[in-house]
């Protein structure tokens, strides 16, 4: 029972400094002197008598100077207290492990807000909710998921970028690529050094926090790197969420690129029903839970208003580009910023393949008739387009406080 004593208690101090809720009142009294709680010496017994079976709290016997007598039995329901504090410490550390195991396992954030899009098993788009003006190539029937998932409430900006860009230079500069291909730097990240050949540190530098855009194929390696916990070897970058060896095109120069993301992956590229949902779905739309989708982005049943910061609700077809988050205001049901305008963002679809890959919302060279909800968006190769990302993620394991919590309850239940 004394500090350092290798079965410490759930505070972390000894258990004779722990164990002050289950001792008797009349014990409390030695606290401040010694530990209250200490095996007797085999020569020492309680009332000063050789072979007493009460062996005091000191370590002493009663008639050795100890001002307290414990009743019969006193003892023994003492030490049970105490086996039962020992094992609920084994117990709340066993808890915290293998909470702290799990928490390990959840994805971090890596400096992005994430929202957590639920209601899972929420129903598709209805054909009567659609607005975009060519019915014949409207896309419907998407946005239903049957499960919660954590999507980024702003796209990746060019300066999440840039740690990329220079965490993947030296593989990509050693397979033969340029320090100006903006498929792999994206429209938001450049070099100051454009010599021929690549030189070994083109000095990349960013444009801040605007929405960057760049290759469907180095998004993908952007999710495996994230997935790998940001590792500096090549293979945190060539597998995790997709697998790059994949990437390619058949003899009829048909994409042969894994079209959806692998089992297991804790960063991936949204589906299409996904960001439908993320972007439209409100499980209030026609009141108090009647669910429905919004005819456009932002929550809006029509098209938003073209416009800078303060004036208009979107940058959508301006041509002009401002930092994320420019429109505060206008949001998606599940909180969103920037479904309209910026860029058009990368999705999965997995009847894409020899297509290319889809992009969906409108962006700065894009009107607001790509922000209707049935939009069939844009195509593109997913090594020559550039779009947006907005980055999709499992939604982590519950922390240490769960354990902690739990722990509490325990340490009550003892109490009573």
């Amino acid at each position: 029972g004394e500090k350092g004593a290798s079965n410490p208690s759930p505070s972390g101090r000894g258990q004779g400094e722990g164990l002050l809720p289950f001792l008797p009142s009349s014990l409390s009294a030695t606290h401040n002197q010694e530990p209250l709680i200490r095996q007797p010496a085999a020569a020492t017994f309680s009332r000063g008598e050789k072979g007493a079976s009460n062996p005091s709290p000191s370590g002493r016997g009663q008639g050795e100077g100890s001002s307290h007598h414990l009743p019969p039995g006193a003892w023994e329901r003492v030490a049970a207290k105490r086996r039962g504090v020992g094992t609920l410490a084994a117990l709340t550390g066993l808890l915290i492990a293998s909470s702290a195991i799990a928490q390990g396992n959840g994805p971090p954030s890596y400096g992005y807000d994430f929202v957590t899009v639920g209601a899972p098993g929420n129903r598709a788009m209805l054909p009567s909710e659609g607005s975009y003006p060519n019915p014949n190539g409207a896309l419907r029937n998407t946005g239903a998921v049957n499960y919660e998932y954590r999507i980024s409430r702003t796209e990746t900006t060019a300066n999440q970028w840039l740690e990329f860009v220079n965490a993947y230079w030296p593989y990509f500069r050693a397979d033969g690529g340029s320090q100006w291909d903006s498929g792999f730097t994206s429209n938001g990240v450049e070099p100051s050094n454009y010599s021929s050949p690549p030189p070994v540190d083109p000095g990349f530098f960013s444009f801040g926090n605007i929405g960057a855009s760049m290759s469907w194929r180095m998004a993908a390696r952007y999710c495996n790197w994230l997935h790998n916990g940001k590792a500096l070897t090549r293979a945190a970058f060539e597998s995790g969420a997709y697998d790059t060896s994949t990437f390619g095109q058949d003899a009829s120069f048909n994409y042969t690129d894994q079209r959806t993301h692998s089992p297991g992956a804790r960063y991936w590229i949204p589906t299409l029903d996904e960001w439908v949902k993320a972007t439209y779905y409100d499980v209030n739309r026609y009141g108090a839970g009647r669910d429905g989708y919004w005819q456009y982005a932002g929550s809006s049943p029509t098209a938003l208003i073209p416009g800078p910061p303060g004036a208009g609700q979107t940058n959508a077809g301006t041509g002009i580009t401002y930092n994320v988050g420019s429109y505060p205001n206008v949001q998606s049901p599940w909180g969103l910023l920037d479904t309209s305008g910026g860029a058009a963002e990368w999705t999965e679809l997995k009847g894409a393949g020899i297509l290319g890959r889809l992009t969906r919302g409108s962006s700065t060279d894009r009107f607001g008739t790509y922000d209707a909800v049935d939009s069939p968006g844009s195509w593109g190769g997913p090594s020559g387009e550039l779009a947006g990302l907005r980055l999709a993620s499992a939604i982590p394991s519950p922390g240490t406080g769960a354990a902690v919590m739990m722990s509490g309850c325990l340490v009550r239940r003892r109490r009573r």
